[in-house]
């Protein structure tokens, strides 16, 4: 077997990348390491630790004050005109308001709120000198403890401690509470207590040198170290000295050495003791509790050393402390350092080899682990014993009679208790290699062999396997329930069941690329490869891509623990799913990706082996799960896991629009032309800050949660104006959601074109545009009308030219010629008939040139054209009442000539079939309007034709709705109720208005001069 030389290289390159230091190395070995040095953005000349109630790490150093959200390094920042006295922090304290207090190198201290800075000095109280340590007491009261002495804050005022306080001995090197609230000063050369309640400090006897430090164990011992006596827990001082009296100091043993001289001390929660010692590294003492009152540590303790042989970036290591997540963190002048406890178990013994990888198989009693030198049997927690006989290669696995099967370049081999057989591989294949190497179900083996097809071992040899037909090598294979045998290949698995062969690919939703590995249950069916890993439903498959997450590409081993959550052991680590969300990450496109990763930090040695013939993750018969990779091999006990049960504190820091950056708070207003924002937020928890996951969503914007991975920011382009509400929600790296999350409300000013004002504007021009247009179109065919009459009127006056000077003048000349006859004829009867001809023709050639003079006059105002019209019908025989109300306008023309052939008509009517005796014909210019009526005290009409098909056979009334209809107005014939009939005409003003414009010019002139006052 042979690792492709690019992949072997690339995965190196990547368990450097994920592991830059060698945890196993080191003595602490229940811890792995961590390092943020200052290339990776971490400060310089760390000197004081201290965790805030949000969960931020703050760090005090020589280049000034650093916050740390477990990936990120970010300045405290000030605001604008704030300044610090100096940058050089020695003493550091988060009160639970949030307020920071510094004590620096140089003197003097400092209050930060909100970003507001109040310095403290020797004018506000501040003994002098460099400030070394602060502590606050039950009582609110905060306690400095200064070169030039020792200090306390209380009411908005620093106070410098002495005699009244029966402290006498000047400098304070180190301030302490107990969980009883006892304050403990350390001074250059004497230890000081004060009880809760009392105002008088008391001497302890002890004798101790400069920069003393102190800490208190979980059974309520006080420990001290300095240059004197090393590291040693005290006598109860402050329960059984009596107030007044002070015992005789100790006296340090002559010539004794100071062994483990602490820089800090820290009593974590499991109550080890870790001490910095400056010039050395990390040491931790498993059970201090062993240690007497009064003794101090000596070589022969079982002290954990983390040093720089064992990867520590620097000696020079001062403030420790444990956060609330259990990593306990140090500062050094060359960065930072973390230390988790791992969660899965390596097995040293194999870790000096890594060449030719490591052998994992599953026995009847325990696990055989072992490298190209030695092989183990392991069943912890007894310790491992070597495995009876012949080293099995890394190509080693359990067939289903409990038989170890492996191989190398000499052979197959098979061991079943003390028996071990050899079987040559078949002619022709010793040289190939071997792409899977799995159980049969029974008591053989499959073996895939490159460029030759897949081959069954068997106890009586290897044989050609013939139930799969002419298939070519697989790269992996898997035996399940029912019976089904399944082969992978490359973004194509092939199902073999009863004889019957069934192929899946990529368009059943497979997209894995070469396939690593097949595990096959009775619940489920996954395949992975290169590119990610597929969930097989019973119809499709659905794949997670490594493209999507990197924690999915080139799984080599899947196993599933027995309260079926799913582990595979991949390129980046073992990724574990819980079994309530294997449905939702594999069945719903996009989903939420909600899974666990352990890598070097939880005691992985490297990664996933890979290109390997047998998977890489197996469960022993106690329920263990064991991983094989390229620096080891590990196990864990899913059911002892431990896990951060502790939410991240979830939190929007900032907002960025263009090449502005706004700090995240209330009432957000962004510049107006905002089309793009970027919003960063964080989870803040410390430990493997890396692997918390976020989702998140713009009300308003998404309609559903996205996953955003471990990205830390959201980008949203082609926003508009308005108001938006951003959630966000984060998961620590075991998967325990915040389902709180943080909010942030901001709102997009709009531009000019976008506010309301604007709008309306707008909306005031188009109608604006719309009228305008509407008189342009409405001049023009007034135009074109107006045309269109005169074309009219001058074919009328044409018409009444010719019939003047032809027709009438022919018919008038006949009738002089008739009357010249009827002269002659003598007979009288004849003579009178004549006349009577003549005179008839008289009365029609009179009635004619009125006709002709009705075509001629179509100019002036209509009021006189009806008041010329009803006198010539009546002929003097009938009262004549015509009225016009209103200022009379301009009519457009057609109006005009049809209105008055409309009164014409209703006139004759009246006058020829109504034997009307008066009529009253009145004009109403309106505003809106113009109406005409036509009234006489005839017989009436007949209701029946008062509608507009008139009489039969008559035209007169059809005719008068006709012309009112052409003008768009509408016609009304009704008999009043004293008598008569009574014709109403009413035109929109639009329609009857030559001049609608001016004449609202005009109304508007009128009402302003009828408002004038006087």
């Amino acid at each position: 077997m042979c690792l492709r030389p690019s992949l072997f290289i690339l995965l190196l390159a990547l368990a450097a990348a994920l592991r830059p230091c060698d945890a196993s190395a080191t003595s602490l070995d229940p811890y792995a390491y961590t390092s943020y040095s200052v290339t990776e953005g971490a400060p310089a000349d760390i000197w004081t630790l201290e965790q805030s109630p949000t969960g931020y790490l703050w760090l005090g150093t020589g280049m000034g004050l650093y916050r740390f959200d477990g990936v990120r390094f970010d300045r405290y920042p000030l605001r604008e005109g704030q300044r610090l006295p100096s940058s050089n922090i020695n003493a550091l304290k988060v009160l639970p308001n949030g307020d920071i207090w510094l004590g620096f190198f140089a003197g003097g201290a400092a209050r930060l709120s909100e970003g507001r800075a109040t310095v403290f000095g020797p004018r506000e109280g501040m003994p002098p000198g460099r400030v070394l340590r602060f502590a606050s007491t039950p009582d609110g009261a905060l306690w400095a403890a200064a070169a030039g002495g020792l200090a306390r804050f209380e009411a908005g005022q620093w106070q410098v401690v002495g005699r009244e306080w029966g402290y006498d001995d000047g400098a304070a090197e180190y301030v302490y509470v107990d969980r009883r609230g006892v304050l403990w000063v350390c001074t250059p050369r004497r230890l000081f207590f004060l009880r809760p309640g009392e105002r008088r400090f008391q001497d302890t006897g002890e004798t101790i040198s400069r920069d003393a430090v102190l800490a208190e164990d979980p059974a309520g011992r006080l420990w001290l170290s300095d240059d004197l006596q090393g590291t040693r827990p005290l006598p109860d001082h402050a329960r059984s000295v009596p107030p007044v009296t002070a015992p005789a100091p100790s006296v340090p043993t002559a010539g004794a050495p100071a062994f483990a001289r602490a820089k800090q001390m820290l009593f974590a929660r499991d109550g080890s003791l870790w001490l910095t010692i400056w010039g050395s590294g990390i040491w931790r003492l498993s059970s201090p509790a062993s240690i007497p009152t009064g003794r101090g540590l000596s070589p022969s303790d079982p002290l954990e050393k983390f040093e720089r042989a064992d990867g520590l970036a620097s000696s020079v290591l001062v403030p420790v402390i444990e956060d609330t997540e259990g990593t306990v963190w140090v500062g050094t002048n060359a960065g930072l350092v973390g230390f988790q406890k791992k969660r899965l178990q390596d097995i040293p013994e194999l870790s000096s080899v890594s060449q030719g990888g490591f052998s994992l198989a599953v026995l009847d009693t325990g696990v055989m682990v072992g490298n190209q030198r030695t092989a183990l049997v392991v069943d912890p927690p007894a310790p491992p014993r070597a495995y009876d006989g012949p080293v099995p290669n890394r190509w080693a696995i359990t067939a289903a009679d409990g038989a170890l099967w492996w191989f190398d370049r000499r052979g197959v081999f098979r061991r079943e208790g003390d028996t071990l057989r050899k079987f040559d591989f078949p002619a022709g294949t010793a040289q190939s290699q071997v792409m899977a190497f799995m159980p049969n179900g029974q008591d053989g083996m499959w073996l895939s062999i490159l460029g030759h097809g897949i081959f069954v071992a068997t106890p009586e040899g290897i044989q050609p396997e013939r139930r799969f037909g002419d298939s070519p090598a697989p790269n992996a294979m898997a035996f399940g329930p029912g019976n089904e045998v399944w082969l992978a290949f490359e973004d194509e698995v092939v199902r073999w069941s009863g004889g019957h062969a069934t192929r899946y690919g990529v368009g059943d939703g497979l997209a894995i690329g070469r396939a690593t590995t097949v595990h096959a249950t009775g619940k489920n069916l996954w395949v992975a490869g290169e590119n990610g890993v597929a969930r097989f439903d019973g119809q499709r498959f659905a794949t997670i891509l490594e493209s999507r997450d990197l924690a999915f590409g080139h799984i080599t081993g899947i196993i599933e623990s027995l309260d079926g959550d799913l582990w595979m052991n991949g390129g980046r680590g073992v990724v574990q799913v819980k079994a309530g969300d294997i449905d939702g990450m594999f069945s719903q496109p996009g989903g939420a990706l909600n899974y666990r990763l352990f890598d070097w930090r939880d005691g992985l040695p490297g990664i996933a082996l890979q290109a390997g013939p047998v998977p890489t993750a197996v469960r022993d018969q106690r329920g263990r799960l064991w991983f094989a990779t390229n620096g080891g091999v590990a196990w864990l006990d899913p059911a002892a896991l431990l896990k951060n049960e502790r939410p991240p504190r979830t939190e929007i820091q900032s907002v960025r629009a263009g090449d502005r950056t706004y700090l995240a708070g209330d009432d957000l207003q962004l510049p107006e032309g905002t089309h793009s924002v970027t919003l960063r937020y964080t989870a803040v928890t410390l430990a493997a800050a890396d692997r918390a996951r976020f989702r998140y969503r713009m009300e308003g914007v998404d309609g559903e949660w996205h996953d955003g991975g471990a990205l830390r920011e959201a980008t949203y382009a082609h926003l508009t104006h308005g108001r938006y509400r951003f959630r966000v929600v984060s998961s620590n790296g075991d998967g325990v959601w915040d389902e709180t999350g943080a909010t942030l409300d901001f709102t997009i000013e709009p531009t000019l074109v976008q506010t309301k004002t604007f709008a309306v504007a707008c909306v005031l021009a188009l109608l604006a545009i719309a009228w305008s247009a509407y008189r342009m179109r409405a001049r023009v065919i007034e135009n074109q009308v107006q045309l269109r009459l005169e074309e009219r009127h001058r074919e009328r006056e044409r018409i009444a030219r010719e019939l003047h000077d032809t027709l009438l003048q022919g018919v008038q000349g006949l009738v002089l010629q008739f009357d010249s006859v009827a002269r002659r004829i003598a007979e009288p009867r004849l003579n009178e008939e004549m006349e009577r001809a003549i005179v008839k023709a008289e009365g029609l050639i009179a009635a004619a040139r009125d006709r002709v003079s009705d075509l001629r006059e179509t100019d002036g105002p209509l009021g006189m054209a009806l008041t010329r019209a009803a006198w010539e019908l009546a002929d003097e025989k009938l009262l004549i009442d015509v009225s016009v109300t209103g200022d009379e306008r301009p009519l457009r023309a057609a109006v005009r000539d049809e209105l008055l052939m409309i009164a014409r008509e209703a006139m004759a009517n009246a006058v020829r079939h109504a034997k009307a005796r008066s009529i009253a014909v009145s004009l109403a210019y309106e505003e809106h309007r113009l109406s005409l009526c036509v009234k006489d005290d005839g017989t009436g009409l007949d209701p029946l034709y008062s509608n507009h098909d008139g009489k039969p056979g008559r035209y007169g009334i059809k005719g008068m709705f006709e012309r009112a209809r052409r003008l768009g107005g509408a016609l009304r014939i009704s008999n009043a109720p004293e008598g008569g009939t009574e014709v109403d005409v009413r035109i929109q003003a639009a329609a009857a208005y030559a001049d609608t414009s001016s004449g609202l010019l005009l109304r508007w002139m009128k009402w302003l001069k009828a408002a004038r006052p006087g």
